[in-house]
C-alpha cells in the first residue's frame, strides 16, 4: 500500500509534501486489517513480488555518490507495472474502482520529474571508482 500512487497523493494531499511523519501512514482511510481477504491475499502476492524484484539489481536502483560514499535508493516509477496493480486493488477496495484515469492524472501533476543528481548511476552497487 505505502508504494502505490494512492499513498503517494495522500501524502501529497495531507501533509507538507516534504517530510513523511508516521500519521501520513495511520491516516490513510483504508486499514491494511480492513481489507477484505481476497484483497489482502492479492495486496500480500503483489508486495511479494515488488519485494523481489526490488532485490535483484537493474534500473530501479538508483546509486547516488555524497561525501565520498555511494548511497543508494529506490526508482519505484521503473516498478509501477507492479505498484498499479496495488493501486486497482485499493480502488476496489475503496469503491473508487473506474478512477484509475484521474488517479494518474492527479499522479502526473504532482510527480518529480527533475532527473537524477550528477554522478547518479542505476544498477548493481557501484564500486568507489564507478562513474
Amino acid at each position: 500500500m505505502v508504494t502505490s500512487k494512492l499513498m503517494f497523493l495522500w501524502w501529497i494531499f495531507t501533509a507538507d509534501m516534504f517530510n513523511v511523519k508516521s500519521t501520513t501512514f495511520t491516516s490513510f482511510p483504508l486499514k491494511l486489517s480492513d481489507v477484505s481477504p481476497k484483497a489482502y491475499s492479492l495486496l500480500d502476492q503483489i508486495g511479494r513480488e515488488l519485494n523481489d524484484h526490488l532485490a535483484v539489481p537493474g534500473d530501479h536502483l538508483l546509486w547516488t555518490p555524497f561525501a565520498g560514499e555511494w548511497y543508494g535508493n529506490y526508482d519505484l516509477t521503473r516498478c509501477r507495472y507492479i505498484t498499479d496493480r496495488a493501486d486497482a486493488v485499493l480502488l476496489d477496495e475503496l469503491d473508487l474502482g473506474g478512477a484509475e484515469q484521474a488517479i494518474e492524472v492527479e499522479y502526473r501533476n504532482y510527480m518529480k520529474s527533475g532527473g537524477e543528481r550528477p554522478g547518479t548511476v542505476r544498477g548493481a552497487e557501484p564500486d568507489r571508482d564507478r562513474t
